[in-house]
């Protein structure tokens, strides 16, 4: 995740929206109405500069194609890294793909990846009986706001950015396209006589600079992982079955060790991620799987849970 915050809170860009419109004699837009359109240009600054990086681990599956449409605020991947070979895979076209291969059902360990679209990969060659995980590097959507938010964007700009292009998206709404056009052009307009550039071109180019610092502090809790660790080093625990009654009743699990950080944790359930907060909560070494997620059972049927993650 990028550093550099503003440190303008949302409620601090509303008031300042607020004002402006009442202003122009806009007294009508209600506190949703306000928070709506700066959502929807927070969207739209977030995708097209693209400040948000994350990261997270999958489980490999015994296919070359991976949806990652599981993991819940992804909006592209921007690396991927498979720690069975200590390899970052690397982006091949599906021509030059069939060229190495002669066919993508190649056997092995994950090497090559080609983007089939926005939120589906294919990686190559791919394990028979799948076991461990892959690191994903990605970027991200930007998180749903709140009066308290902080936006993720760089500082120096985004919270006039956002204030700008909020009232411009508002007039229109309102129908006041003369205003809203002067909105428009004070947040995206540059000045080719003066060699100003604009506000969204400065926080896009921040966003660029601060690229490499930010990625740094994304990859920093896993650089062992690209110095020649493993999942089987003692830091981590690989593919466990997390102990308790799979009755379909039971929501209490437990674990071997108390993951280290907490946010190291990767639980599946059937080869899908859980994420906590929705799928279930974690206290110490003790998982609560929340309602319309525990475990089931029918008949000879059970569902597998495995969880792998950092103890130190």
């Amino acid at each position: 995740m990028i550093a550099h915050e503003t440190d303008i809170s949302i409620q601090a860009i509303f008031n300042e929206i607020q004002t402006n419109l009442y202003e122009a004699g806009l007294k009508w837009f209600t506190t949703v109405d306000v928070l709506n359109s700066l959502q929807d240009q927070y969207n739209k600054l977030v995708a097209q500069i693209c400040p948000i990086e994350h990261s997270t681990f999958i489980p490999k599956i015994s296919q070359p194609y991976y949806d990652l449409r599981q993991i819940p605020d992804f909006m592209y991947v921007s690396g991927i890294f498979n720690p069975t070979n200590n390899t970052w895979l690397e982006g091949l076209t599906y021509k030059q793909m069939k060229a190495t291969y002669q066919t993508y059902l190649a056997i092995g360990e994950p090497q090559f990846i080609n983007i089939i679209d926005l939120y589906r990969i294919m990686a190559w060659p791919y394990p028979v009986a799948a076991s461990g995980v892959l690191y994903i590097l990605y970027k991200a959507q930007a998180p749903t706001i709140s009066m308290s938010h902080i936006p993720i964007l760089p500082y120096s700009t985004a919270g006039q950015l956002l204030e700008f292009m909020t009232t411009a998206d508002l007039m229109e709404q309102a129908r006041e396209l003369k205003k809203a056009s002067i909105w428009w052009a004070r947040a995206l307009r540059s000045n080719p006589l003066t060699k100003q550039v604009s506000l969204y071109e400065q926080c896009k180019r921040e966003a660029q600079a601060l690229a490499r610092m930010d990625r740094e502090l994304v990859l920093e809790p896993y650089r062992w992982i690209f110095h020649g660790g493993t999942f089987n080093d003692t830091m981590w625990i690989n593919n466990e079955v997390p102990t308790g009654t799979v009755d379909g009743v039971n929501a209490t699990f437990t674990l071997a060790k108390v993951p280290n950080p907490t946010s190291s944790l990767l639980l599946t359930k059937n080869g899908q991620i859980l994420y906590e907060s929705v799928g279930y909560s974690l206290s110490g070494q003790t998982i609560t799987y929340a309602t319309g997620y525990i475990p089931q059972v029918a008949g000879e049927s059970v569902d597998l849970i495995r969880a792998w993650y950092q103890t130190a």
